[in-house]
C-alpha cells in the first residue's frame, strides 16, 4: 500500500500512466493493453512457483512489442550471512557490526520516528528470490518475453551518490507474442 501510494502521488494528473495494486500473476487488468510494464522490487518478493505465472501475466496483459522493466532481482542469496533473525535490536546490531556507526545512527532513527509517527516501517521476509541471470532470462524466454538488455541495479546512497548493486540485475524485455 505504501509504494502504491508513493508512486501514485508522483505520478498525480498524468493520465498515461496507471498505478494499481495487484498479486503479480492475477493483475485484473485485460488482455494487451500495457505497452510498458514496470515490476521494479515485484519479483524478489515472489516465490519460485509464482514466477512462470508472473511473466505469463506480464505477457497477458501487454501488447506485442511492448517493453518490460524488471528490476531488482537478485542472481544470489543476499541472506545467506544474515543472522538477526526477526529481531530489530539484532538487526540494528548487525547494521552497526556490518554497515558502520553512520549508518546504524540513520536506522535507529528510521526506527524510532516510525515508532512515534504514521511513518510506514516496512519489515519484510528473510527469504528472497534469487534466480542466476541466465536461469531467469531462459524462464522469461519460455514466457514470450526476448531479453533486450541485462544490468546491475542501481540506488541512490544516503549521500546522493549512485550505487551499483554486485547481487541485483535490472532487465529490459519484449513481448513477443
Amino acid at each position: 500500500e505504501e509504494e502504491t501510494d508513493r508512486v501514485s502521488r508522483r505520478f498525480a494528473g498524468q493520465e498515461q500512466v496507471r498505478i494499481s495494486r495487484g498479486v503479480a500473476s492475477e493483475t485484473g487488468l485485460p488482455d494487451s493493453t500495457a505497452t510498458k510494464v514496470v515490476c521494479n522490487g515485484v519479483f524478489i518478493l515472489l516465490d519460485d512457483a509464482q514466477i512462470l505465472p508472473s511473466l505469463e501475466e506480464i505477457v497477458r496483459i501487454s501488447k506485442t512489442g511492448a517493453r518490460v522493466f524488471i528490476g531488482e532481482l537478485p542472481h544470489c542469496d543476499e541472506n545467506a550471512h544474515i543472522t538477526y533473525g526477526s529481531s530489530i535490536s539484532k538487526w540494528l546490531f548487525w547494521v552497526l557490526k556490518h554497515q558502520g556507526l553512520n549508518e546504524f545512527i540513520r536506522r535507529l532513527k528510521q526506527t524510532l520516528n516510525a515508532l512515534v509517527s504514521k511513518e510506514p516501517f516496512i519489515i519484510t521476509t528473510k527469504t528472497l528470490y534469487y534466480c542466476s541471470r541466465e536461469a531467469f532470462v531462459r524462464k522469461a524466454s519460455s514466457r514470450g518475453l526476448s531479453l533486450i538488455r541485462t544490468f546491475p541495479h542501481q540506488s541512490m546512497g544516503p549521500d546522493g551518490r549512485i550505487i551499483e548493486s554486485r547481487t541485483r540485475q535490472d532487465y529490459i524485455f519484449k513481448v513477443e507474442k
